[in-house]
């Protein structure tokens, strides 16, 4: 544009220059020309009247010289004393005219050379302004491009210096959560070995135990169970005899204690059952409480991921401040390791006494497997009883027999059945005593029996109340870690809402800045165009002043050459009237 500028400015100048020069020629040679012409035209319209008016004069005086011969020539002299004031006269009017001519010749140029020496200070003027404006617009845009170089060159520093910031935060940060990460795996590892040794050395060590009291109480069992079996056989030794008649009686006895050992086998059946369920029940209890702390463990490990991807993601800006929550996390995160290994310890403390109320039920069934067993002797011994009492019938038929073959000998055996029917009399007087005893005894060990049912029942309330103080144990430890859990939210919420609130601190002085650069940008724009249209206008402004100025000059020009022409035109009219005067005379 200015390039543009300085060509018209200049071109125009040519063509002023080059409109003027022939002007000022013309002006300067014109006159001088002119007048010369004029004056030497006149002068030899003058040289070559003279001759002819001589000649004239001449023929006019011969003639009055021919026609009187000898008259002397007065008139002549007095035409040429008035022929010679005439010229004396019009050569004063002509020196006089041509010093006027001179004066306006010198006013026009004085006032031609003024005018150009104006247009000269007014085109230098516009040179110099139009300078200042190139310099003034070089300046501004140098300035506002140093000021953009040094805005963006500003911003880029400080995007790297911060991008460079981060960079190293964000790596710290990984290295540090690395470390940690390594740290409380190999911490884990380390504590879910001690566990297992520990858990397999109290494992060993129950085993041990219930080992030697099975093999204890084996022992004792095996020891009263061969004494009793002893006694047994000696009474039945003793009382194989007298039992023919206790057999009826015995067989009696016999379905009714088979049936109480229905009933207490259905019982033992239903114990089990119940026993089993609360097995499963507790086994299905332990297993939904360990779910729910391993699921309330991964959400809390998740909920720690995502709060550190935040942070991450919030670490771009607040850099001191993540520091601290840094640091505020890390105690917290120490607290719930704690919290989490203390947890880890209750429930291993309830897992190993869940073990020991699983060994005294295990003890408990074995106990009952043991009372089985004893049925079961009961029952061999009851079959072997039902054995002898077949053999004893065989007797008994072989007896009928004997008896029948005796019959014949009823006559001489009468005083020896008398003597019989005492002996029998006194047998059957045995056998109710023994039958009082056996039912005695039967009595003794049903209430032996159910004296054990007792304590087993008792024992089962006891395992079932302690059961249910673990379990308010373990529901107390849930809400607990329900509290815990919903502080640690809470404090997670909060500090998630505090990066949230930094983080939109961050995007608004960045939406600020990124306004602040828009706005530099839309001020650098407004300038550029305030310039270009500053330009512009100076642009229409010096045409315009360049159109008036070369419209001046065409005006002054042609009144220039008006009043040139009026003054030729002046200058031959006198001259011609001169001339006319002159021919006239």
């Amino acid at each position: 544009m200015f390039k543009k500028l300085k060509q018209k400015i200049s071109e125009e100048q040519q063509q002023l220059q080059q409109a003027l020069a022939p002007a000022q020629a013309s002006s300067n040679s014109s006159t001088p020309t002119r007048t010369r012409s004029r004056t030497s035209s006149f002068t030899e319209q003058l040289d070559e009247g003279t001759p002819n008016r001589e000649n004239a004069s001449t023929h006019a005086s011969k003639s009055p010289d021919s026609v009187n011969g000898s008259e002397p020539s007065i008139p002549q002299e007095k035409s040429q004393s008035e022929y010679l004031k005439i010229s004396q006269e019009k050569e004063q009017q002509e020196s006089l005219a041509l010093e006027e001519l001179e004066l306006q010749k010198k006013a026009i140029l004085t006032e031609s050379e003024n005018k150009l020496r104006d247009l000269q200070q007014e085109a230098e003027t516009y040179r110099t302004r139009i300078l200042e404006l190139e310099s003034s617009l070089e300046k501004s845009l140098q300035e506002n491009k140093n000021q953009s170089k040094d805005l963006a060159v500003h911003l880029e520093a400080e995007k790297n210096k911060h991008n460079k910031e981060i960079t190293v935060m964000i790596e710290k940060h990984k290295t540090e959560l690395e470390s940690l990460k390594h740290q409380q795996d190999a911490l884990w590892t380390e504590k879910l070995q001690v566990l297992k040794q520990q858990y397999q050395t109290e494992m060993e060590k129950l085993r041990e135990k219930c080992e030697q009291e099975k093999e204890t109480l084996l022992k004792d069992k095996e020891i009263i169970f061969q004494a009793h079996i002893e006694e047994m056989n000696e009474k039945t030794l003793e009382k194989l005899d007298v039992k023919q008649t206790e057999l009826e009686s015995l067989s009696s006895e016999l379905s009714e204690v088979l049936k109480a050992r229905h009933k207490l086998e259905e019982e033992l059946s239903v114990l089990k059952d119940q026993t089993d369920k609360m097995k499963q029940e507790l086994e299905a209890k332990m297993d939904e409480q360990k779910n729910h702390h391993q699921q309330q463990v991964d959400s809390i490990i998740k909920e720690h991921e995502v709060s550190i991807q935040r942070t991450e993601k919030a670490l771009k800006d607040q850099i001191n401040q993540l520091e601290l929550l840094l640091k505020e996390r890390d105690k917290h995160l120490k607290e719930h390791q704690a919290h989490v290994e203390n947890l880890e310890a209750d429930i291993k403390r309830s897992e190993g006494e869940l073990q020991q109320a699983s060994a005294k039920l295990d003890v408990f069934q074995s106990y009952q497997s043991a009372t089985h067993e004893q049925t079961k002797a009961y029952e061999e011994q009851l079959a072997q009883l039902q054995q002898k009492l077949l053999d004893l019938e065989t007797e008994r038929i072989l007896l009928t027999k004997q008896v029948a073959e005796v019959e014949a000998q009823n006559k001489d055996v009468c005083t020896e059945l008398d003597a019989h029917k005492i002996q029998v009399q006194d047998l059957m007087q045995q056998l109710e005593k023994q039958n009082s005893e056996m039912e005695q005894k039967v009595k003794s060990l049903t209430q032996v029996y159910e004296s054990k049912l007792e304590d087993g029942n008792k024992e089962q309330e006891q395992t079932k109340q302690i059961l249910v103080e673990k379990e308010n144990m373990i529901l107390q430890m849930r809400e607990g870690q329900k509290k815990e859990i919903e502080i640690l939210t809470k404090k997670l919420s909060a500090k998630e809402d505090s990066i949230h609130i930094l983080n939109e601190e961050y995007e608004t002085k960045f939406k600020n800045q990124e306004k602040k650069m828009e706005k530099v940008k839309q001020k650098a724009k407004e300038m550029q165009e305030t310039l270009k249209k500053k330009l512009l206008d100076q642009e229409a402004k010096l045409k315009k002043e360049l159109e008036n100025t070369a419209l001046e000059l065409s005006q002054k020009e042609k009144q220039f050459n008006a009043k040139m022409l009026e003054m030729a035109q002046a200058n031959s009219a006198g001259i011609s009237d001169a001339v006319s005067r002159l021919e006239t005379n």
